[in-house]
C-alpha cells in the first residue's frame, strides 16, 4: 500500500527537522554555492524567493550575496483566499508575519508573474522525476501555473528530503526544473 500524501509529508518533515544544527549549518553553506553557480540562475535579475519556516533551507545568505548584485528578491505574501503574490524585499523591506507565522513583505504592489525570471520554492520531499510534494495549502499549485512557461521552478531542499519512489503527482502539480541540496543541482529534462 501506498503512503498518503500526508504520511509522506509527516516522514519527510521528520527527517529535515532531525537534522543536527551543525549538519544544517554545513548543508546551506553548501546550497547557497550550489544556487550561486546554478545554470538555471544564470543571468537572472528577478527572482521569487522565500523565508525559511519549519526547518526549511535558510536561504538569507544567497539572498544577501544577491542584493550585493543588484538583483531584485521577491517573497510571498499569502491572502485569505488561499491566494499567493510576490513582493519586492530589499534590506530595508517591513516584514510581517502571515497567518502561518512566515515572515513576508509589508503592504506593497504585487510583481507581475510576467515579470519574475525564476523561482525558488521550498518542499517537504521531491523525487527523481521533478516531482514537488509542498505543505498541502496549494498556494505554489495556484500561481505556478501564471508564469510564463520558460520560467524556471528550482526546488531547495536537504538531500534527506529526496525520495527514491516517485511522489504522487496530481494533473495541477507543476514540475520543478530543478532542485539544489548540499549535493548539487538535480535538472529534470522534461519538466
Amino acid at each position: 500500500m501506498n503512503p498518503s500524501r500526508a504520511e509522506l509529508r509527516q516522514t519527510y518533515k521528520q527527517r529535515r527537522a532531525a537534522l543536527s544544527a551543525e549538519l544544517r549549518a554545513a548543508a546551506i553553506t553548501r546550497i547557497v554555492a550550489h544556487l550561486k553557480s546554478a545554470r538555471l540562475l544564470l543571468g537572472k535579475t528577478t527572482i521569487a524567493a522565500f523565508m525559511a519556516t519549519d526547518s526549511e533551507v535558510d536561504l538569507s545568505a544567497w539572498i544577501r550575496d544577491r542584493w550585493a548584485g543588484d538583483d531584485r528578491i521577491l517573497l510571498p505574501r499569502v491572502a485569505d483566499q488561499r491566494a499567493m503574490t510576490f513582493h519586492a524585499y530589499a534590506a530595508d523591506t517591513q516584514l510581517t508575519l502571515n497567518r502561518y507565522g512566515i515572515a513576508e513583505p509589508a503592504d506593497s504592489t504585487p510583481v507581475a508573474p510576467s515579470e519574475i525570471e525564476a523561482v525558488l520554492v521550498p518542499l517537504v520531499a521531491f523525487d527523481n522525476l521533478g516531482t514537488r510534494l509542498g505543505m498541502g495549502g496549494g498556494y505554489y499549485d495556484r500561481y505556478l501555473p501564471l508564469l510564463n512557461v520558460q520560467t524556471p521552478v528550482i526546488g531547495v531542499a536537504y538531500a534527506c528530503q529526496h525520495s527514491e519512489a516517485p511522489l504522487p503527482r496530481d494533473t495541477w502539480d507543476v514540475p520543478l526544473h530543478a532542485v539544489v541540496s548540499e549535493n548539487g543541482v538535480l535538472e529534470f529534462g522534461s519538466s
